[in-house]
């Protein structure tokens, strides 16, 4: 007798393997569970990546946010290093920055001890900041220092490195994970 080979469509062939090798599909639930469960906790602030995403903004975890007049009032009192990172909500720059400094200051904040705050200068609509203790006359202080020290306009994101109440140094826009190092005097 002649058997009659039967074939599978390419786009069949996994549930063919499937109902063939049936102890294959608790295997495979149980490696893609056990790859959700221990791949998730390897990345870093998942749910803050995830929902950044969705509200189009991502935040510091690792940074205290402070209002502008706090800011002020830090510098003025700073006497050390004092590291300032000026962003807003939905920057895309500030997007790509954030998780690249959050990793670094987790990796490296419990040694160094940086003191490091962020001053947020998103807009609550076209005439007014959502931190109600800035307006444009203080930006403007902000941004006539920058000025000063480089010739540049402020840019968001920066991070601002003050030596007691002079800037040392900025780090301008997104950057990756080893000019951070070298910004922080790490290396």
């Amino acid at each position: 007798m002649n058997k009659k080979k039967t074939t599978v469509k390419p786009e069949g062939r996994i549930k063919h393997m499937l109902r063939t090798n049936y102890w294959l599909t608790p295997l495979l639930l149980v490696s893609l569970v056990f790859a959700i469960v221990f791949g998730i906790s390897k990345i870093p602030d998942l749910s803050n990546t995830i929902q950044g995403w969705f509200e189009g903004k991502i935040t510091l975890k690792e940074v205290r946010k402070v209002s502008y007049d706090e800011y002020l009032t830090l510098k003025s009192e700073n006497d050390g290093t004092l590291y300032v990172v000026v962003g807003q909500e939905s920057c895309e720059a500030c997007k790509e920055l954030y998780p690249v400094l959050d990793k670094f200051l987790k990796a490296n904040n419990n040694e160094n001890q940086f003191n490091i705050i962020q001053i947020d200068v998103s807009m609550k609509d076209e005439d007014s900041f959502k931190d109600s203790t800035l307006n444009e006359s203080k930006l403007s202080i902000l941004q006539n220092e920058i000025k000063d020290y480089n010739n540049s306009a402020l840019s968001s994101p920066t991070i601002i490195k003050y030596e007691g109440n002079t800037i040392k140094d900025l780090q301008v826009g997104s950057c990756d994970y080893s000019t951070l190092l070298d910004f922080f005097d790490v290396r």
